[in-house]
């Protein structure tokens, strides 16, 4: 290990890598598994950012504990469970340290399998393997904004092409959805400012058994067909690298497996607990792929892939994230360049550059607060306070991949957030640009549906004022009283 000194944005940094190098840019680049960069001044927070789409984001107070999930199990679903363990401030990827004054400090992997780990005057970062790091002095946003773009220069970006507008049955209908409540559903959104209607969970058999259950008889290819007609774009929702109990025996040895030899537990939804296909085995990214695959063939032009995180947790394998990418990477050539890929539940980096737009944050839900978020201190679960203040976080991420902080919220019927939290989040939307709704369009009054119309078929200039203010067409929207920033425990 080298051991120097250099100076990067006129401030005097020590560095630990395997090689140092000072970059025209004014950056400096570090190479190694393990590399460390500290400074003599002390800092205040810590931009701890979250493993995967629904993990938190936030600014952590340096002096403070650091943000933990009180229930162990929930670590599998919520965060990177490799970090369960880890005593102290730490995220994936990248870490900012930052004080009230002077500038802030970056360290950044543009590499897999990494963390970084943070005290008041240091940022540690480790990986499984030797990888770039790069190092930053400045503007807390704009080096997080930097280092998206040289994140898409390692990886990728996918041609930037308006993202559609997108109906989603799930906040609306949930599982209580079938073959003739989605063609009636089609012909309303149709009469809406909508590009893509998308079906969400409760079609298939099971998760791992994408075919269509008996509430959809005609087939799926028949409901694209007749979404098709209505001149939407056909999206459709699965989980490719999830497999739930009952579904697991049937593909049970491409399964992820503990030591004892038992299938891992990824975590419990759809009332039950699930696992994960093993990635590391080119027979279980067929797998995959062939459902991927069966869908585009059906005449699905927009995919949903939610729960990918469970493709990138593998305890026996050395390099799991590597392992996610180059899977997703066989699913987008199953898939084809010209479907629209939604990554959602998973890994940040990895899918940077392969998919066309990725979740940044839990889903939003028609209530403020979880109660998981209090009690258990999961800030993973849906609600829409957590939703708006990790996605808030990851506003950076513009410069590597579409970013999507779920679904707009239009109308008051049974839903207990209030106006000003809904426009809230669809001012978020607005910042984003990338735009989506659940509203059962045919019940909302005629000031609901101008709303609707007219959020849709707007892009009004956003100007960025600071970390959390806005001018989004003029108006002031101020995210601060929202954020989870400084915050390890709700009470």
């Amino acid at each position: 290990m080298k051991r120097t000194t250099l100076r990067v944005g006129g401030v005097s940094l020590n560095a630990v890598a395997e090689s140092v190098e000072t970059l025209e840019s004014g950056w400096a680049r570090l190479v190694g598994e393990t590399v460390q960069v500290s400074v003599q001044d002390a800092y205040e927070r810590f931009f701890r950012h979250g493993w995967h789409s629904w993990s938190l984001a936030h600014w952590a107070d340096l002096g403070s504990d650091p943000f933990q999930i009180l229930v162990p199990d929930l670590q599998r679903q919520a965060d990177d469970p490799r970090l369960g363990g880890v005593e102290g401030h730490v995220g994936s990827w990248v870490g900012v340290i930052e004080s009230s004054e002077g500038p802030s400090l970056l360290l950044g992997a543009l590499g897999l399998d990494a963390h970084v780990e943070a005290d008041e005057s240091s940022l540690s970062g480790r990986s499984t393997q030797l990888i770039d790091w790069v190092v930053g002095v400045g503007d807390s946003q704009s080096l997080l904004s930097e280092y998206a773009k040289s994140l898409a220069d390692v990886f990728g970006r996918r041609e930037v092409s308006p993202a559609p507008r997108i109906w989603c049955s799930w906040n609306s209908h949930g599982w209580d959805i079938d073959e003739a409540r989605m063609q009636a559903l089609a012909s309303t959104v149709a009469r809406e400012p909508f590009d893509v209607f998308l079906v969400d969970d409760g079609w298939q058999q099971d998760i791992g058994d994408w075919s269509a259950n008996d509430s959809f008889p005609s087939g799926m290819a028949d409901l694209a067909a007749h979404i098709s007609s209505e001149g939407l774009t056909p999206g459709l929702w699965l989980a490719p690298v999830a497999v739930r109990d009952s579904m697991a025996q049937r593909v049970s040895d491409l399964l992820v497996r503990d030591d004892d030899g038992e299938p891992h537990v990824m975590g419990h939804n759809w009332q039950s607990q699930y696992h994960g296909l093993d990635l590391a085995k080119p027979e279980a990214v067929e797998f995959a792929a062939a459902s991927v695959a069966r869908a585009v063939s059906w005449g699905y032009r927009v995919l949903k892939l939610d729960f990918l995180f469970a493709g990138a947790v593998n305890p026996a394998h050395p390099s799991p994230e590597a392992a996610y990418r180059s899977a997703v990477e066989q699913i987008r050539e199953a898939a084809g360049e010209d479907v629209w890929l939604i990554a959602c539940g998973a890994p940040i980096v990895p899918s940077i550059g392969v998919f066309d737009s990725i979740r940044v944050g839990p889903d939003v839900a028609p209530y403020w607060q979880n109660p998981l978020d209090r009690y258990v201190q999961d800030y993973s679960a849906p609600g829409m306070r957590i939703a708006i203040s990790t996605s808030l976080s990851r506003l950076w991420l513009r410069s590597a991949i579409d970013s999507d902080p779920d679904m707009s919220y239009f109308s008051s019927v049974q839903n207990l957030l209030t106006e000003d939290q809904r426009r809230m989040q669809r001012n978020l939307a607005q910042i984003f640009g990338v735009k989506s709704s659940s509203a059962r369009v045919g019940d909302l009054t005629d000031e609901e549906l101008s709303e609707l119309r007219a959020f849709f078929e707007s892009s009004p200039p956003v100007e960025q004022v600071d970390r959390y203010r806005f001018a989004v067409n003029g108006h002031e929207v101020d995210f601060s009283p929202v954020t989870m920033d400084g915050v390890a425990r709700l009470s």
